[in-house]
């Protein structure tokens, strides 16, 4: 009876309150907002892509569109998918190395999510929650995986931008632009030195209450660190790299650059030198101006092919639709798969088991 009343005065309370005009929303909240963000960077990322692509001609798209070869395509879309296999054989061992669900099924869902997130958000970034569905309960362990993966992988990439300068100073006797010179040295003696970073990071900062969750996110990375089979990552991140360079030089070839060693050699020096520019989506724009840079300094173009702006403008293209958004949209298919079942098996159950667990 007292409940009956008290709920009755809570109704009438309610009902006299007034009821305050909402605060309207301010131009600063719009411009926090995620919807800006996203606009911001779908923007930038426009504008990049005109400024870079702004010499070529109509006549240009006619030549790129006449060049293009199925056999050429078919053997891309063969060494796209070798580096595909050894990058998930890599992510397989990863997850296996951190007592995480590794079967090749779940590891492959879990990578193509990855890439359709990836897709949406500049740098990448998205991929970092490529396990978060996936494996709920070890969120914070499946972010450090991916962290691991990715660590290996842009390792290789410097490691092989590298040899690529190497060779083309050897056997071609030229030297490539020396600031990219000087990052690549610089990135490969940071990856080098990331143990003893690491170790110097969970000793200076366990105090500051601001660089806690670093903390935290480095003493993890390094207590995992061991349990790493580093041989086996190193040796497939290098395959996953190899077929990508072999990949891109057909289609640098498919499209006028004559050269096949000189096409291995930009596309390992231009995969290189995107690491350093991650702020646009899907890295449109930024892939072209790498190709078109190296392209340049090497002079592969024939006098007949299209000039370097449109070969980069072609391959990237290519490599966009074959190595960016088929694997998003194969992501995106397995996301909304598991989301329809996951709705099914919810639906499916019996209402009355429900009310009782209540």
């Amino acid at each position: 009876m007292h409940s009956k009343i008290s709920n009755d005065c809570q109704g009438i309370r309610s009902e006299n309150t007034p009821v305050l005009p909402a605060k309207p929303k301010s131009l600063f909240t719009f411009f926090k907002s995620t919807l800006f963000k996203s606009l911001l960077k779908l923007g930038l990322t426009t504008f990049f892509v005109i400024l870079v692509n702004r010499n070529l001609k109509q006549n240009d798209f006619r030549l790129i569109i006449g060049q293009i070869d199925l056999l050429s395509v078919l053997v891309a879309l063969i060494f796209s998918g070798l580096s595909f296999c050894f990058q998930l054989i890599r992510w397989q061992q990863i997850l296996k190395s951190q007592s995480m669900p590794c079967h090749i099924r779940i590891a492959a869902k879990s990578m193509l999510v990855g890439f359709f997130l990836a897709f949406l958000t500049p740098g990448r970034i998205g991929e970092f929650f490529r396990g978060i569905g996936i494996f709920a309960h070890q969120r914070t362990v499946s972010i450090l995986a991916v962290i691991i993966e990715r660590f290996y992988g842009v390792f290789l990439t410097v490691v092989f931008g590298i040899i690529s300068v190497i060779i083309q100073f050897f056997i071609f006797k030229r030297s490539s632009a020396l600031y990219f010179e000087i990052l690549l040295v610089i990135s490969f003696l940071l990856f080098c030195l990331a143990g003893p970073v690491l170790r110097m990071i969970c000793g200076k900062i366990p105090d500051i209450k601001a660089l806690r969750p670093l903390f935290d996110i480095a003493k993890l990375f390094e207590s995992r660190l061991h349990t790493l089979p580093s041989i086996h990552l190193v040796f497939f991140s290098a395959l996953s790299q190899l077929f990508l360079i072999l990949q891109t030089a057909v289609l640098l070839g498919m499209f006028g650059s004559g050269n096949f060693i000189k096409n291995c050699i930009i596309a390992g020096q231009s995969y290189a030198l995107m690491l350093f520019m991650p702020f646009f989506v899907a890295n449109i724009g930024v892939r072209e101006l790498s190709f078109s840079l190296f392209l340049k300094r090497l002079e592969t173009a024939s006098s007949s092919a299209p000039q370097a702006a449109a070969i980069a403008f072609g391959v990237s293209g290519m490599i966009l639709l074959i190595n960016v958004i088929l694997p998003a949209v194969f992501g995106l298919i397995w996301m909304l798969k598991g989301n329809r079942k996951s709705r099914e098996n919810f639906s499916g159950k019996d209402i009355s088991s429900v009310v009782k667990a209540e």
